[in-house]
């Protein structure tokens, strides 16, 4: 899969619909009340499938706000993938190369998602889990971890 609008745009808006039916169904507290305080989490779940799947380097973005407020997002080759920005009031899914909303935060310098199992915490493998049986159900691609697993 190329790094493209379109391509990421589709993984996005099925990865929005499966952890939304996740946070539904579970009680995973990273998850509770999703998508609000669940940014940095989703990013690193779809950070680590772009990586493992389609070997696409994705950045965590991470933007801090005047009034205090934080977001998580990341950068897929010099484009945004955000599917938590309706916490803010904002479109559900954003995957674009230019956001006034996303450039009016500041921001440091991005860093690779956490993309080994055994670096995470333990709460985000039920999420993890969850997400990559969605995505293949979609037709994506399985992420090279599912496959050495299976």
């Amino acid at each position: 899969m190329q790094a493209n609008t379109l391509n990421l745009a589709l993984v996005a808006h099925s990865a929005r619909n499966v952890l939304e039916a996740y946070s539904t169904a579970n009680s995973d507290i990273m998850f509770n009340g999703f998508p609000r305080g669940a940014c940095g989490a989703t990013s690193d779940l779809i950070g680590r499938y772009l990586n493992e799947a389609y070997q696409l380097r994705a950045q965590l973005v991470s933007g801090r706000r005047t009034d205090g407020a934080i977001h998580i997002w990341l950068s897929v080759c010099g484009i945004i993938v955000d599917i938590t920005a309706d916490q803010f009031g904002k479109s559900a899914v954003i995957v674009t190369r230019q956001s006034p909303w996303h450039g009016a935060w500041e921001t440091g310098e991005g860093e690779p998602p956490d993309v080994h199992q055994n670096d995470w915490p333990c709460y985000l493998a039920p999420a993890w889990n969850a997400m990559v049986a969605g995505l293949v159900r979609a037709k994506f691609r399985p992420p090279a971890s599912s496959i050495a697993a299976a």
